[in-house]
């Protein structure tokens, strides 16, 4: 048998295997939409988990003060202040059901009644919370061992965004004024001083809540403790160009 090949026909062969190895433009474009679809829907995915991070925050924050303006509408004292707790939760007036081990007194619940949520009371503050039932969990409402250490889980609550906690206290952050604040951070090993967010993003919780600025209104930004340079804040504003995890906060409780 005798085959014959023509200019034509191999001319005709090569453009078939071109064709058939490789994308045509269309299909081309195709993947290119396919692939930047899937960019798109990560990237979105990731604005919407920060976005609901943040926002989980704000009603972490926010459910802390109406729990605490239900005890006071109840108790006519903040919880950790209430000067006779004791009375309220001791149910079987022996001491053994209320506050830990260390409180058969009735001193080891009580708080001194001024307003002021003092160094001892920021414990009691969370078990009053949380023995009233408007706070879920369970806390010892005393410091870990000799130091006043705190553990969130234990004795303080933990926050919303993994690795935080909260903490209270009657102190000024920032210039601000002297009074009863809800902490937002993450532990140093003692107490919840260490950053837990970014500039970024503190700045986002900021406006939701407040005026968006670190250093007035009802929200306050300081350094983490842990935080390096470039940090949170310079001379008391945000520093905006500051990127990582440098910040963390505190919420006038009233």
């Amino acid at each position: 048998m005798c085959i014959k090949f023509s200019k034509n026909n191999i001319e005709k062969s090569l453009h078939e295997e071109k064709h058939s190895n490789g994308f045509t433009l269309i299909e081309l474009s195709i993947v290119l939409i396919i692939i930047g679809l899937i960019v798109a829907g990560i990237t979105g995915g990731q604005s919407l988990v920060k976005s609901a991070e943040l926002n989980s925050i704000v009603t972490q924050i926010n459910n802390v003060k109406t729990a605490v303006s239900s005890y006071e509408l109840q108790y006519n004292y903040l919880p950790g202040d209430h000067i006779n707790a004791y009375s309220y939760f001791d149910t079987d007036g022996a001491g053994s059901d209320i506050c830990g081990a260390d409180s058969a007194a009735a001193s080891g619940c009580n708080g001194d009644g001024d307003g002021i949520i003092d160094v001892a009371e920021r414990y009691r503050f969370w078990q009053h919370l949380a023995l009233e039932g408007t706070m879920k969990g369970t806390f010892t409402g005393v410091a870990e061992g000799s130091a006043p250490t705190m553990e969130a889980g234990v004795n303080v609550p933990e926050s919303s965004i993994k690795g935080g906690a909260l903490d209270v206290l009657n102190f000024s952050p920032n210039g601000g004024p002297t009074t009863n604040y809800i902490k937002f951070g993450s532990q140093d090993g003692a107490l919840i001083e260490n950053s837990i967010i970014s500039v970024t993003d503190a700045v986002s919780v900021d406006k939701k809540m407040d005026d968006g600025k670190a250093d007035s209104g009802t929200i306050y930004a300081e350094n983490g403790a842990d935080a390096a340079a470039p940090l949170c804040l310079n001379a008391g504003a945000y520093l905006l160009s500051s990127t990582g995890q440098k910040c963390k906060m505190s919420f006038t409780l009233e």
